[in-house]
């Protein structure tokens, strides 16, 4: 029996609170039930408070039970709008009712995969719901077909900024929205080396795909700053962390709004 926990996210000086339906048999659930105080990822909290303004169309792409679609949902407030991307029906499922719960009119739910053409997949899943990959990887034990689309054929303009987690398909799915991908201006992706190798992809094919987009590599701090990195920097490390892309005025400009708040 899952129950509803209070989520508090803090940064700045600002706070944000939510709640979500809790089963221990998620990895995220389980993690905030042992400390409630906690928070996930606080880098990738902490920059999107700074990144993500009111009246905002942002991308969850790999939204699992809607931890960042909550948090996202807040700060584009009710004029803004986040499109969350989740392809295992269940974790979709879950990710829905919490959408429900919070009154979340803002969000919605896509229950697809992100990829570079409109097609059908095989989707590769084990215990945790949350770790399902578009390839095999270590300590899967089951698979489903689930239906994968191009980003930039269901959203038509540039968002502001996407979030993307999706267990190493991220080149792919990121190939899927060259259409606008060089107006976003944030791109928030995992890199982790593992992941990326099951679909053959390495770190530095991410990076350079990227940079021809005139995006540079940034790694994001706890308190949400960004500080510009050499692929190199990251290469071969299988820490499942978040790495910015972003043109450098872009970052900068974020800097000047948080010191014109101060």
């Amino acid at each position: 029996m899952d129950d509803i926990q209070l989520v508090t996210f803090t940064s700045g000086g600002r706070t944000i609170t939510f709640d979500l339906h809790h089963d221990p048999t998620y990895i995220p659930d389980a993690i905030i039930k042992q400390n409630p105080t906690s928070v996930l990822e606080p880098e990738l909290s902490a920059f999107l408070m700074r990144a993500v303004r009111p009246g905002d169309t942002v991308v969850d792409a790999g939204a699992n039970i809607g931890l960042f679609t909550m948090l996202l949902s807040r700060l584009v407030g009710p004029t803004g709008f986040v499109h969350a991307f989740e392809p295992h029906p269940d974790t979709a499922g879950r990710l829905d009712r919490n959408v429900a719960l919070n009154k979340a009119t803002n969000v919605l739910v896509h229950e697809t995969a992100l990829w570079d053409a409109n097609r059908d997949l095989t989707l590769y899943t084990c215990f945790e719901p949350g770790l399902a990959s578009l390839r095999p990887y270590d300590g899967w034990t089951g698979s489903r077909t689930v239906r994968a689309e191009r980003l930039d054929r269901i959203i038509p303009d540039a968002p502001r900024l996407i979030k993307m987690d999706i267990e190493g398909s991220e080149l792919t799915a990121l190939k899927g929205c060259d259409k606008w991908l060089a107006k976003v201006p944030y791109v928030v992706c995992e890199l982790s080396a593992q992941n990326l190798g099951y679909h053959g992809v390495t770190q530095a094919m991410v990076t350079d795909y990227m940079a021809s987009f005139g995006k540079h590599l940034w790694a994001i701090d706890e308190d949400g700053t960004a500080m510009r990195v050499a692929a190199s920097g990251i290469a071969g490390n299988p820490i499942n962390r978040m790495y910015l892309f972003a043109r450098e005025l872009d970052v900068l400009a974020l800097a000047e709004a948080a010191d014109a708040e101060a």
